[in-house]
Parts: C-alpha cells; structure tokens; sequence
C-alpha cells in the first residue's frame, strides 16, 4: 500500500486518483494535469495512502475502482475521479467515460455505489469526488429518498447538478485549496475543538465556496457543487481529521470545562455564534501582571504569591480575563486558535506550561470530590492519590501528591463562589496548597476567579496581603471607555453585512453610544459592562437589515439597557413571537445541573413555561438550540450527546426568577417530574426512564432542589440507577443519618457500586433489602426494569442470618471470612476502622463511606483473633498490634505497612484479648490468652516485662485498665467463669505483682 505523509497526525484512510486528460473518439481534451497533481499532494499531506492513475481506457477504469471499492478493510476511503460524464439514453444513469473515448457497465456510477451500499455492506464510509460532468445525478440518486442518514456508507461530493457541466476541474482545484488550507490554518475555517473530525458540511461548503468563487470571473460559465443530501445535521463523517480536535477524554473531563476556557476567551459567549470569535479586548494592565506572575511561576520563587484572585461582578470579564491566560499556558489547549490569545498580549504572551504543570477548573455546581479528580488527571497525578487515598482524606492525598512533584505546578479556577459548597473547596483545596516545600515554595500557584458579591471570604484577606488582588470594578473610565468602544466595534465588523464600507462611519458611533452610556453609570450600578455591551450588539445585530446607520448609531448605542436584567429580558423577548419555544428552552436550561442537559431533557422541562397547544416536537428544539449557541455552553455526554446548558450564571439566575416570563409561576416541583419523563425513546427494546445519562446523574439534584430527595429514594428505578459520585456527597449532606430502608441501601460502599451492571445492582439491591426485613422493597426492585438488561429471573424468598438494624450506618464488607477484632482510630485527621479475622488479613476502611484505605496489610499465615492501637513515642502515626492464633504478637507500622520488630513471643494458645496504658513516660501492653495467663510488654521494643499473671483456670478472654489514685489497675475476665480485679500494675525487679480477688 502506498504511504501516507504524517503532517495530519498519522495514517487517515487510503484514496484513489484518476484522472483522464487525453480521449480518443472526438471528446475535448482535459489538460489539468497539475490540478489533479495538487490535489493528489494534499491528500497524501492530509494522511492518505494515495495510488493514482492517469489516462486509463474505460475498461482499466472500471476493474481499478471495482477492485478499489471491494477491496478488505475498514479504514476510510476516497475516490477521485476527473474525466467526463455522460448520462446515455435509455437509462440515463451517470458513466465515467475513458482514455479510449468509451464506457462501459463497470464504469456506471450507480453501480460502484451500489458496491457500498447494497453489496458490501460491510464496507467503510466512502467519499466519491466527481469532476465530472452530470455528477450531481450520483448526488441525488432515487434511493437516497428513503435511505436512512447514519447507515449511508457512501457519499458524493459531485462538481456540479445533474444535467450540467463541470469546467476546468474546478472541484479538483477546489478541494486541493481547501485541504491545504485546512492543513496551514484551520482556525481560519471556523472549526471548532469538540468534533473529531471535519465536519462534512463545512467540506462540501468549502468545496462550493471555492467554485463560486472560480467561476466568478467575467465570461465565466456558472457550476454548482452538489453533494449527498441529508435531512438535519451531517453524521460526523471520518473523511479528514478535525487539526484543532482536542483528545475525547479532554473534552469528556467535565470539570476541565474545555469549552468553557474556549469560549470565554474567543468571545464566542456573546459574539455571532456563526462568526469567528473577536478574541479578548482590554484588561490590558490586569492580563500583563498576571501573565507576568504566571511566568515567574516557573522558576518556583520562594518569595513569589501563592495565590492570584481575580474578583467583579457579574459579566465583569472574570471568565473572559482567566479563559484567554488558560487557552496561552495550558498545554491541552495547544490547538485553540493562537491568533485569540497573541491578540489579547500584543504577540507577548506568557509561555505555555508542560504537561501536568498546570491544570484549569471551571468549579461552577461542581462538587469537591469532581473537582479533586479532574485536578489529579490534569496534574497526572491519579495514580499517587489514589495511594494516598487509602491513607488520608481525598483532598489531602491531592495535596500530598502535588507535594512530590518535583515542581510547583498551577491551578487555575473559575466560578469557586458557584461551587456546590465554595467553603468547602476553599478549606479543603485552595487554602492547603499554600503549604510550603522543603524550598519555601507553595505547593501549587493558584489563580483564582471569584465574583464580587459583598461576602467576604479568607481568600480575599490573602491575595490583599500578597498584592496579587486583581479587582476588575476597580478600572479607570477612560480605560473602560476604550476597551468597551474597541469590543464593540469588533463585534460589528465580524459581521460580514456591516462590515462593507457603507458602515464605516456607523460603527465607531454605535460604539461610542454604548461606551458613553456604560461608564456614564453612578459607581454602585456598574459591573457588568463587557457582558452586557455583547448580548445588546448580537441582539442589535440579529434585528432586520440594516438595523442602523451613521445617523441613528450613536443614538441606538446610548439605548443599551443599563444593566443585565434589561438586556436579557430585551433580547429574550424580542424572539418570543416568532419562536415561542425559545424563551421556555432557555429557562429550562437554567436548571440543568453539572455539564448541561441534553435536548431531550431540555424540551421536556421547557414544555411546562409553553402556553397550552400542540406540543412541538424534538427536531424543533434541536433548531432553536442550534440557533441559540451565542447564550450557550455545549459539551458531550459519556454516550456521545450533545449537552446544554447556559454559558453565564447571570442568565441562569435571571430565567430562573423570571420562570420563563409565562406568568404563571410554575412549581418548582415540577421540574423533577419533567426530568423523569424525558427519554425520547423510552419504549424502545432495553430503554427504561433511566436510560439517559443526565437523569441518571442528576435526578437526585433535581429531587434536593425541590425537597423530594426522599421520594426519589422510594423509587425503585432510581436506586437501581443512580449515579453514586453524585449520590454520595448529596446524600451525606442531606441525609446524614436516614433511616428509611430504602436510602439504607445505598449504605453499600460507592466503591462496590460503581462499575456494577444495571441488573447487578438490581440484584445486590434486592438480596440486602431482605436482609433489611424488607421483602416487599426487594420485589419491587426486582420488578424494576434495568437499563441494559434483562428481566430478573431469580426471586429471594428469605434470607438466613439476622437482619439488618436500622441504627446501623455502614456496611464494611471486604473480608473473605470472619471478623473476630475490630478498633477506631484517627489517621491523619481522618476517622478510619481497623478490622482483622480468620482471614489472617487486616483492612483498614473510612469510616464514613466504607473505602478502603491503603492495601490490606497481610503476612500472617495464622487467624487474627485480637488487635488494639497505641501511639508510641517518635511515631507521627498509630501502630498497630494485634494477637494471632497461634499465640504471637506482632506491631505493625501503619506507614510501611509492615511489622514493626519481631514478633512478640510467649503465649503457648490464642490472644484473645490485649490493650494499653502508658506508665512513666512508656508505653505498655497488656495481653490474655487462651493459655489462662496475662502478660505484660514494653513497647516499642517488646520486652516483657514481669513474669505472666496467673490464676485464672481457663481462657483470659477480655481484659481492661483504669486508674484509680495515680495508679493503674486491672480487670480480666475469663472463660472460668470469674472476673478479676487487680491491684496497681507496678514495674519491679522483680517483675509485675498481681493482687486480685474473685468475683462471680
């Protein structure tokens, strides 16, 4: 197989070139040699294995794309062909006519479609280039009438209609500049960084745009590029790549936020959702100190801010400012147009940081726990906190994981005030990365955007220490004027219709109007500026053409409402007539929770703000969404649909009380119910109301909104389904103590839960409501449908063992048999269980939500039948001791894992009960046995101390201390039947003496 050149990044598919120049029998010649030539270098740049062929006679022809087309693989492929068409009579079916003035039935067109399509249809996606005269007819064949859009293999990019002529290769030309510019500069073509690969519309538009353009020439004759029809938007088609798609799991990283960053910083928030971004404007003195900082961050200054905290209002620019330095310096943003940012830093932007020095958050209705993931991927330090996680709290272990890079890494995070719970991100995130290395650096740099709503918080009081408080109320006017009036003017002159020099005069004016009326505001109404001047020129924009001119610019520009609830309410209503879906979507994805909503959810709620009548359908809200991406922020889910959601918390909280403008004030409850109900395809083979990642995800956020968390829980469907990381926080702040039997189950570890099939769940869930004394709880479950599925088999009809006890909180169910010994301990501020048992193993698990903390320490070939802690001088940590069956102590080091020192040796039968005290600045142990004696140990060496206790007759099977008068006493019980109660343990010569007195 020829090669492909690697500039596109690696082999794309493998593609065919023929091309006919010279003909007998009469046919004009076709001398566009170098055009073909061009074309064929730009598909061998753009990554495929080429094989062409030039001057080949029908026959040849024909058996060279049969052979092609046939052959195995399922790589892409493309098919070029330059020669002439002909549609002969009576059938009038497209045929590629050769070098020998011929053509035949192996060069009909329809027919080498028909190998994809209907004979192999097996065969991968295939892209059929006709230079051809009368290609549009393989464009429009009839069976594309009923053929289903995703399960087309075959597509057709022909150089003109049917029954019209193609000139001067022109679609070979075409597509060779397009191809070499998608390669040099595609951020030219508008692309953006979610579809993997060029989308096949933006292809054919290039390819169309660029034959107009040829035949635009005076005495030119007029050609039309065709190409295969399809009702909606293209399926992503693999033909090219996609240069500035970055990698699915960056984009799948919800807390990442990719697009957000991307689009804060092109302006795409508030520009012409169809037009390039306008890149940042202004801000120049607060992006050049904290490009500055971000630079120094490298060489890990000791003297150096830890922290940088940019803070203002609502649509202040905060996202924008942090956006524009995250898309310069974060390495997976390596293919953001470059030209945004080199824009925004007059070609001196701050250098770009290596991968895992830097990782950006957008922390709006985000929990910690997602944020503390993300962090970690971006960082590339999963792995050691995952290690770090079985010993400390999950916020720690990030901590400590950045704390062994060798370096001082970045943090970038937005929106912390919109977090779940912005204290908690605060303390357990933010604040602890100021912690100082062995170096005097931090352990991370942190630059942070906040906005500015009168409440005070630590991290203000600390970026004004350092200096590094970035407030951007605090802006000279004239400043302000010049930015506003720069961003204003550039978002009217991307605009193609205004952009022409009828415009010239009107364009400064209405952004002088709008710069006037803005920074005329009294101090305590501003706030807001950029946000609001963007939604009232795209609102002045979208009105009917022209909306201004040179007379009537500055006047409409001093009409901008003067805050943001004007704005929104101007430019939202303006559509309402005419698209009365409009304003009920958007409301109904200010209540979307995390990523965004998907379109199915989205009309569901929205259908409670529309007036009563026909219910539109899902294609119409498709549309509307599609047409409204300036107000919108989209991302994909894990199955690969598009989410949605508000681009600014701003409109979220000004749809929200405004509940879409129907005056009807609908429920909040019903937000819930509209959720459950959304799937469009409910009824489909294995679809349940469940089957839709968002409502799985976030029903419990919608259940809390409207305080019917519980209800939800009573819902079978929901605890087969849940996600449990959303789940868990949720439920640990709400419920922290529940006693209904069903939030009782989700008492199971999330870590037991989380990679769990649907059905499995199911039957886990229903096995232990048994246990719960439960049975009518576990039939329901049983009944329930599971998403993936099928229908339960197996029914439980009693349990054995006891039941389970409401009043018990967690559910630790590691070991492989039973469990004779168990303590509570504090490790490293977090409270932790220890257990061990007859599986000779010891496990260490959070005592909140059951995680296994570290690995099981292990090395004991005996049953574990005793254990206790103690704190021993020169150790940060407890250690551990425990009794074996055998009769052998052993202290274990909870850092290492491993035993501490030899094995405590003496009893002769199993350690059945053992516990500690500290005497004279020592510590002591104190164990009973099997064997009927006592023994008394120092510690950490192990040395005994005394000779053993004795008296009783058979096993000593509990013991304990106390102090009475300064002294330590003791009390053993034993399976003779007697409890002794000893006097002071005392420390001799002469080894401990024991005065007891029996008592039954």
């Amino acid at each position: 197989m020829p090669e492909a050149s690697d500039e596109a990044g690696g082999f794309q598919g493998v593609a065919m070139s023929l091309a006919v120049h010279d003909f007998a029998g009469g046919h004009r010649t076709l001398p566009f040699r170098r055009e073909a030539l061009a074309l064929r270098e730009a598909l061998t740049a753009s990554g495929y294995a080429l094989e062409s062929h030039d001057g080949v006679t029908a026959e040849d022809l024909g058996a060279k794309v049969r052979a092609f087309l046939k052959a195995p693989g399922t790589e892409p492929r493309l098919l070029h062909v330059l020669s002439h068409g002909v549609c002969p009579p009576p059938s009038g079916r497209l045929h590629v006519v050769g070098s020998c003035g011929q053509f035949d039935e192996t060069t009909d067109v329809q027919n080498w479609l028909d190998l994809v399509e209907v004979y192999h249809q097996d065969k991968p996606y295939t892209l059929l280039v006709l230079d051809l005269c009368n290609a549009g007819q393989a464009a429009w064949p009839d069976w594309t009438q009923d053929a289903v859009g995703f399960e087309r293999r075959a597509w057709v990019i022909g150089a003109c209609d049917e029954l019209d002529n193609a000139y001067n290769a022109r679609l070979t030309q075409a597509l060779a500049g397009f191809l070499t510019q998608l390669g040099t500069d595609p951020a030219s073509l508008g692309l953006d960084a979610v579809s993997p690969h060029l989308p096949f519309a933006t292809l054919v538009e290039g390819a169309r745009a660029a034959v107009d353009e040829l035949a635009s020439v005076p005495g030119a004759q007029g050609q039309r590029v065709t190409a295969t029809p399809y009702d909606g938007a293209y399926p992503d088609l693999p033909f090219f790549r996609n240069p500035l798609a970055v990698s699915t799991a960056v984009q799948l990283d919800e807390i990442l936020d990719f697009g957000h960053w991307q689009r804060a910083s092109t302006g795409k928030t508030t520009a012409r959702p169809h037009r390039p971004g306008v890149g940042f404007v202004g801000r120049s003195a607060q992006l050049g100190r904290i490009a500055r900082w971000l630079d120094s961050t490298v060489d890990g200054d000791a003297d150096l801010a830890w922290l940088c905290l940019v803070t203002g209002r609502r649509g202040s620019g905060k996202s924008a400012l942090l956006g524009v330095l995250v898309c310069a310096t974060h390495d997976d943003f390596d293919k953001v147009d470059d030209r945004v940012w080199l824009t925004a830093f007059g070609g001196d932007a701050p250098s770009r940081h290596g991968s895992g020095h830097m990782a950006a958050v957008h922390a709006r209705r985000r929990g910690l726990g997602a944020i503390l993931g993300s962090v970690a991927r971006q960082l590339r330090v999963g792995d050691r906190v995952e290690e770090w996680s079985r010993e400390t709290s999950p916020a720690r272990a990030l901590c400590e994981a950045i704390r062994e890079l060798p370096y001082p890494p970045v943090l970038v995070m937005d929106a912390v005030d919109e977090a779940e719970v912005p204290s908690e991100v605060m303390r357990e995130l933010i604040q602890p990365l100021s912690e100082r290395r062995p170096d005097g650096t931090p352990l991370a740099y942190c630059l942070v955007g906040i906005r500015d709503e009168g409440t005070a918080h630590p991290l203000h009081a600390t970026a004004r220490e350092s200096g590094l408080l970035i407030d951007l109320e605090k802006v000279d006017p004239s400043a302000l004027h010049h930015d506003l009036h720069t961003y204003v003017s550039m978002l009217v002159r991307r605009e193609p219709r205004y952009a022409v020099v009828r415009f010239r005069d009107a364009r400064p004016r209405l952004a002088t109007g709008m710069a006037i009326a803005l920074t005329g505001r009294p101090a305590e109404s501003r706030g807001g500026e950029f946000l609001i001047s963007g939604l009232y020129t795209h609102h002045l924009l979208s009105r009917a053409w022209p909306a201004f001119d040179a007379d009537s610019a500055e006047e409409l520009g001093r009409a901008v409402p003067l805050d943001l609830a004007g704005v929104l309410e101007l430019d939202l209503r303006s559509g309402a007539a005419g698209q009365p879906l409009r304003l009920p979507l958007l409301t109904a994805l200010a209540h979307t929770h995390g990523a965004g909503m998907p379109a199915s959810v989205a009309l569901s709620v929205a259908l409670l703000f529309l007036p009563a009548g026909a219910p539109p359908d899902l294609d119409e809200a498709q549309q509307v969404l599609d047409s409204e991406s300036h107000y919108l922020r989209v991302s994909v889910d894990t199955d690969g649909t598009p989410l949605y959601r508000l681009y600014n918390q701003a409109l979220d909280d000004h749809l929200r009380a405004a509940q879409g403008g129907t005056g009807d004030g609908s429920p909040p409850s019903a937000i819930l119910g509209a959720v459950l109900a959304s799937d469009p395809v409910r009824f489909a083979p294995g679809r349940t109301a469940w089957s839709t990642p968002y409502v799985r995800r976030h029903a419990a956020q919608h259940a809390a909104d409207e305080g019917r968390l519980l209800e939800l829980l009573a819902t079978p469907g929901f605890l087969i389904h849940a996600d449990v990381e959303v789940l868990g926080p949720l439920l640990a702040r709400l419920l922290p103590r529940p006693t209904e039997p069903h939030a009782l189950l989700l008492r199971i570890p999330a870590a037991r839960l989380r990679d769990l099939p649907f059905g499995t769940r199911r039957q886990l869930f229903a096995l232990e409501a048994m246990r719960w004394g439960t049975p009518g709880l576990s039939h329901e479950l049983l009944s329930a449908a599971a998403h993936g599925a099928a229908p339960a088999r197996t029914v439980p009809l009693w349990s054995t063992g006891t039941n389970l006890d409401a009043r018990q909180l967690n559910v630790f169910a590691d070991h492989t048999d039973a469990v004779d010994a168990v303590v509570v301990l504090d490790l490293d501020g977090r409270p932790v269980t220890v257990s061990a048992g007859a599986d000779g193993t010891i496990r260490i698990a959070d005592l909140g939500d059951g995680s296994p903390v570290g690995e099981p320490l292990t090395g004991l070939a005996a049953q574990i039948t005793s254990l206790t802690a103690a704190t021993l001088e020169g150790h940060d940590r407890p250690v551990l001791i425990t009794g074996s069956a055998n009769g052998p102590v052993h202290v274990w080091d909870l850092t290492t894992g491993k035993q501490f020192g030899d094995p405590l040796l003496g009893h002769t039968g199993r350690v059945m009960a053992m516990t500690t005290w500290v005497a004279s600045g020592e510590t002591r142990l104190v164990t009973g046995s099997a064997d009927a004696t006592v023994r008394l140990w120092r510690l950490p060496g192990g040395q005994p101390v005394g000779e053993p206790l004795v008296g009783h007759t058979d096993e000593v099977t509990a013991l304990s201390t106390w102090v009475a008068s300064g002294e330590t006493r003791l009390v053993t019980g034993s399976a003779d039947a007697t409890v002794r109660c000893g006097g002071c343990l005392v420390a001799s010569r002469s080894g401990s003496r024991w005065w007891g007195i029996r008592m039954r």
